[in-house]
């Protein structure tokens, strides 16, 4: 049983550290919250003056990398990192997300974007370097012109160790997916031309389902979509219209089971449930579960966070609140999901009106345990099954000789 434990810890370890990399946010006005606290804590430290999403990292502990507004790189310390000016491109809503490349410790991609005419690019950063405070090495190489739409987007592959980035391009209906792997980023993409073709002034976010088997693009004035994603091969397929109203924010449930946006200018919060099969089940599911409580602003972006609950950004600029709104149960049905507009305090004179992005895998559900006696039995507690009706969930700790 010593052995068996042993694995335990292991294996939950392993989980837990993956996830931690999304805990420490970095956003606009100086604002940020660290997800090792319950609830998280308010912090400063984002980019003063920056109003769009940006990114930012931290390491398998919980402990913050850098962060970028998609311009800049900084480092944990708040200053511009060892090369690290002018690193990509300014102008796109998803402006920035960083990925880890495959088969290394301390090597970052930051992608970048935007919907003027710089187009979708990277940067690399060496942790490494620097004493630890990291350094860019590679900077301003472009992958797709024209511009990516300011939609971005990632998932892991199906191999469970490359990661897919996906960007839309403009004026049409394309999404490009480029895959990153130990070897480096593709520079042909995988294109999938499907949906609708958005007004070339079209704000609005895509997200992955933390599963990665989904994918929904939300655009301010022509609609929203949900698409089925393969990620063993980067394709888009079977389109679903929710033939909702305007809005800009969107993201999952943990479980992958609800869907959620705003509508009613921006002023209204919506839930859908994906798990009906059909597409026209999936577009009637379509809830009202919150609304803006002020005049003064607007529900904005959103963002699933590590403790499994969706953030919202206040749209509305010195009029938005110092405080964000919270889904607070995203996994459940109706308006027992319990939206609080201003359920998640910033530090006074900061608010949120992007917030960071991330791989969508770091963002999955979690399950727990616990250990009875002297570790002779433990007791696994799922995650919400999603959309999965098998409910079969199995653990592998690597130890055959150990016994069932």
């Amino acid at each position: 049983m010593r052995i068996i434990w042993f694995h335990i810890l292991i294996f939950v370890a392993s989980l837990a550290l993956s996830q931690n990399e999304a805990t420490q946010w970095r956003f606009n006005s100086n604002s940020g919250l660290n997800f090792n606290t319950t609830p998280p804590t308010p912090t400063v430290g984002g980019p003063v003056g920056f109003n769009l999403c940006g990114a930012s990292i931290a390491d398998g502990t919980g402990n913050l990398l850098f962060f970028t507004n998609g311009v800049d790189i900084f480092d944990s310390q708040n200053n511009v990192m060892a090369n690290g000016n002018a690193v990509g491109y300014f102008g796109g809503v998803q402006n920035a997300i960083i990925i880890k490349q495959p088969g290394t410790m301390d090597k970052y991609f930051i992608f970048s974007n935007s919907m003027m005419t710089q187009g979708l690019g990277y940067a690399i950063v060496d942790m490494s370097l620097a004493a630890g405070m990291g350094s860019v090495t590679v900077k301003n190489q472009t992958l797709m012109l024209p511009g990516g739409a300011g939609k971005l987007a990632a998932a892991k592959h199906c191999n469970g160790v490359d990661s897919w980035i996906v960007a839309h391009r403009p004026g049409n209906n394309e999404f490009a997916a480029f895959l990153l792997s130990s070897a480096g980023v593709s520079t042909v993409p995988v294109v999938s031309a499907i949906g609708l073709v958005p007004l070339s002034n079209d704000n609005g976010q895509i997200k992955f389902s933390p599963d990665g088997r989904r994918m929904a693009a939300v655009y301010s004035f022509s609609g929203k979509e949900i698409f089925d994603f393969n990620p063993a091969t980067g394709i888009l397929s079977n389109v679903v219209s929710l033939n909702d109203d305007e809005g800009v924010g969107c993201d999952f449930s943990s479980d992958g089971s609800k869907f959620y946006s705003v509508g009613g200018a921006n002023r209204v919060l919506f839930q859908w449930e994906i798990c009906g099969g059909s597409p026209a089940s999936i577009t009637n599911s379509k809830d009202t579960v919150g609304v803006c409580t002020s005049t003064a602003y607007a529900i904005g972006y959103m963002q699933l966070g590590p403790d499994e609950k969706i953030y919202t950004t206040h749209g509305g600029g010195q009029y938005a609140p110092s405080a964000l709104g919270v889904i607070n149960s995203p996994n459940v049905a109706g308006i027992a999901c319990n939206y609080n507009d201003l359920g998640q305090p910033l530090v006074p004179g900061t608010f949120g009106v992007g917030l960071p992005g991330f791989e969508s895998h770091l963002l999955r559900a979690k399950f727990n345990y616990t250990a009875a006696g002297s570790c002779a039995t433990a007791t696994f507690n799922v995650p919400s099954p999603g959309c999965k009706t098998n409910g079969v969930y199995s653990w592998n700790f690597g130890d055959p000789a150990s016994g069932t």
